[in-house]
């Protein structure tokens, strides 16, 4: 089955026994036709039938069992291939899509153009314009363009994160006060903070402060 030989069918319901509209548009849905949108006869107000309500497609019509099949038309979104460019991957136009052809199960399975006629599955992309890759080797992740690269500021610079010491967690300020030394405590140029089973004081605690040894009241106090 060819998008063209659904384009100006008519469309006769088999209950009513009527022809009711024609064809007008093929919308195609994840590669499959979903519906036909029609236009009607009499009134001239465009209409859908979907490819599940279709009872029969002939040469001639289009059969539908009656008139609750066909719905009044609402918008949609349809994957457009019809007149659009079509360039395969070595930079060569193959012209424009001049008809879509579906399988048994409305899938679409190959594109014309005036040129040629192609494999679906050979699309690389489709948007304004079609690319495709008759031999397959190429995806459309492949042209993915790659995010850039933003440089470090010297205050961000990586580190290897197992190269790096991690400085013992410091107790709370408060917590200090009141433990033992385990050893002396040396500050800036040897300075004896405070001597070996010192009891930690608010004086001691601060000196260690000015010397930056708090860390060493945390690991070396109990």
């Amino acid at each position: 089955m060819k998008y063209s030989s659904f384009i100006g069918k008519k469309v006769v319901l088999i209950y009513e026994g009527k022809v009711d509209s024609y064809v007008l548009d093929v919308v195609i849905k994840n590669k499959y036709l979903s519906r036909l949108l029609l236009a009607d006869i009499e009134e001239e107000t465009k209409k859908v039938v979907d490819r599940k309500d279709i009872y029969k497609i002939g040469e001639d019509a289009i059969l539908i069992r009656n008139a609750s099949k066909i719905t009044q038309s609402e918008p949609f979104i349809t994957e457009t291939f019809m007149g659009k460019s079509v360039f395969d991957i070595d930079g060569n136009s193959l012209q424009t899509v001049k008809d879509i052809e579906f399988d048994k199960n409305f899938k679409i399975s190959y594109l014309e153009t005036e040129k040629t006629k192609f494999n679906f599955q050979n699309i690389i992309s489709n948007e304004s314009a079609i690319i495709i890759d008759r031999d397959s080797k190429h995806k459309k992740h492949h042209f993915k363009p790659k995010a850039p690269q933003i440089p470090l500021s010297p205050s961000s610079q990586v580190v290897n994160i197992l190269e790096t010491k991690i400085p013992p967690r410091i107790s709370s300020k408060n917590n200090l006060i009141g433990r033992k030394l385990l050893k002396d405590l040396v500050g800036y140029n040897s300075t004896l903070i405070a001597r070996k089973n010192s009891i930690i004081t608010p004086h001691i605690l601060a000196l260690a402060k000015q010397h930056n040894v708090l860390s060493d009241l945390s690991r070396f106090t109990y």
